[in-house]
């Protein structure tokens, strides 16, 4: 008996040590798991902290001057399969159709420039050097004058004038007329005829010429030209050199390139009348 009750108490102690072993794995399986999560929730916050600096600095821009926007580069030329003309009125001028004429370089095209005789006669090296480019050349008058207002012969002068100053400075004789204004009548086409100068109007006017126009607002009027159809611009003001790059962009993504101009038998309407000249293959 005193064995079998030492034996029952030897069991009693065995157990009584293991249930405590028990308990204490436990607790330092708990502990563990506190650590791991403090630990965690620490790297979490660590992080979340670099997070907020980086983007604090990236909008204060960390006291220092911004980086000039980048653009996007792309491959000279335009890949599209329909054409319209892209027109500059009023040049060539001293600081912005050098600066034109290397926009269009850079974009791989080219264009059709309008110019004023007396503006010619001022700077014939720009005008011989838009057509060097491989660029093409009208008349826009010899002074801007609102031809309807002038006599048969004077209207004769104003061209024939603005056709020898183009012609001396580039060896070009231009065979399409924009009158200044968009402004002409039956007299002023009995003339044009007589000179063999086509009438050129246009599909899209984005009114670059008004010092409130953004640039935002020229590039979208002028992407919105049909194939075939003309757009007007000038190039005389920052605002249509820095619209240019995107509304040949926009206008590649529609499939259009700029191309050249070409008499049709067909009148073409615009807002200002009808006419016979669109835009083809180059």
């Amino acid at each position: 008996m005193p064995l079998d009750g030492r034996q029952a108490d030897g069991r009693e102690r065995v157990s009584a040590s293991s249930g405590s072993k028990c308990r204490l794995a436990a607790i330092h399986r708990r502990r563990r798991t506190l650590f791991l999560i403090a630990l965690l929730g620490t790297v979490s916050a660590v992080v979340l902290v670099v997070t907020w600096l980086s983007t604090v600095s990236s909008l204060v821009g960390g006291g220092g001057e911004k980086s000039p926007p980048t653009r996007i580069a792309r491959s000279p030329g335009c890949t599209g399969s329909g054409y319209y003309g892209l027109t500059f009125d009023d040049g060539p001028d001293p600081t912005y159709t050098p600066k034109v004429e290397a926009e269009l370089k850079s974009l791989g095209v080219h264009a059709t420039f309008f110019l004023l005789g007396r503006n010619v006669t001022s700077h014939p090296s720009l005008a011989k050097e838009l057509v060097d480019a491989g660029n093409w050349v009208g008349n826009h008058s010899y002074t801007h004058a609102d031809l309807t207002t002038l006599s048969a012969a004077q209207v004769r002068d104003e061209l024939m004038r603005a056709n020898r100053a183009i012609e001396d400075a580039t060896g070009i004789r231009p065979q399409f007329v924009r009158p200044p204004f968009s402004r002409w009548n039956d007299r002023t086409l009995s003339v044009f005829k007589e000179l063999h100068l086509e009438n050129v109007l246009w599909e899209i006017s984005p009114a670059d010429y008004e010092t409130g126009r953004s640039v935002r607002e020229i590039v979208a009027a002028s992407v919105l030209v049909q194939n075939g159809g003309i757009i007007v611009l000038h190039d005389n003001n920052a605002r249509t050199l820095e619209a240019l790059p995107q509304i040949v962009d926009g206008l590649e993504k529609k499939g259009l390139c700029p191309g050249k101009l070409l008499t049709v038998r067909e009148k073409i309407p615009s807002d200002v009348g009808y006419f016979s000249v669109k835009a083809v293959k180059p």
